[in-house]
């Protein structure tokens, strides 16, 4: 049984996408906690990006997923136990994406102070130009942007 909470796809034909991750469901398996899942597709130069907080129990893989828009695409599942922010909303659920760049982050902080601490480390070295980018509070959307302002 296959656990991962984020994962690539690429695929020549988006379209079969759902159909090839329902035949993997015997061998994969979703946390059971599982709260929210987010896909970040790329497409025609752009990151499309699609966000999905509290899916139905009973959702697939395939279901969560869904037919992706171009040929590669993240995937990040999220569990109800993670440490999360205060103020919890779409804005903090991974993948997080910057015109044509996605990445799904699993962090896991050990309490609060630890996350806090690291994200206002990390969004220290973002230029502010990407800052005003930053929607989110967590300390993965920040190692996100740090990497995108290492690439400017």
């Amino acid at each position: 049984m296959v656990f991962a909470k984020t994962w690539g796809l690429m695929a020549n034909d988006p379209q079969r996408v759902p159909l090839a991750l329902q035949t993997l469901a015997g061998c994969v398996q979703l946390p059971s906690d599982l709260d929210a899942c987010g896909v970040a597709s790329a497409a025609d130069g752009a990151v499309l990006l699609k966000r999905t907080p509290h899916p139905a129990p009973e959702a697939s893989l395939a279901d969560l997923v869904g037919a992706i828009k171009g040929t590669c695409a993240v995937v990040q599942l999220r569990g109800a136990s993670e440490l999360r922010p205060k103020r919890d909303g779409v804005s903090n659920l991974g993948p997080f994406r910057l015109r044509g760049f996605a990445a799904a982050i699993a962090s896991q902080p050990g309490n609060p102070d630890e996350a806090n601490a690291a994200r206002a480390a990390l969004l220290a070295q973002v230029p502010e130009f990407l800052r005003a980018s930053v929607h989110g509070s967590t300390e993965a959307e920040a190692f996100f942007f740090a990497i995108m302002g290492r690439l400017h």
